[in-house]
């Protein structure tokens, strides 16, 4: 693990990739370690974010088949956010997180802003 000041980012990689690039790429030029969370529901193909969608469903009691059978974005939300805030503590366990930076529509903004709020 390097002493380098480690970021978790958090998207909706579905449809912010290139956002979740572009921040990536900005933070890594200024010599920070970057974590990428993908809470996406929408997302059909593999995720290369270090926390994909499949293990925040996860974490909250849900694979994501029975997630997006709900078919219901303000109950898949809730379940992503509460799968979210576990993985986000959990890599702070791990690694020491140095801070938050979430992008998103309404969605991910929402999601995001319930992690930073479970650090404070």
């Amino acid at each position: 693990m390097s002493d380098r000041p480690k970021v978790l980012t958090i998207l909706t990689l579905d449809t912010k990739e290139l956002e979740g690039r572009f921040i990536k790429e900005c933070l890594e030029e200024r010599g920070l370690e970057v974590y990428q969370m993908d809470a996406s529901f929408r997302r059909r193909d593999e995720s290369e974010a270090e926390i994909p969608p499949e293990r925040i469903a996860e974490a909250s009691g849900m694979s994501m088949e029975d997630l997006r059978a709900l078919n219901h974005e303000g109950e898949m939300l809730e379940i992503m956010t509460v799968g979210a805030v576990r993985c986000a503590l959990d890599l702070d366990r791990r690694v020491g997180l140095s801070g938050i930076l979430a992008a998103g529509g309404s969605l991910g903004t929402d999601l995001g802003t319930a992690v930073m709020r479970a650090f404070g």
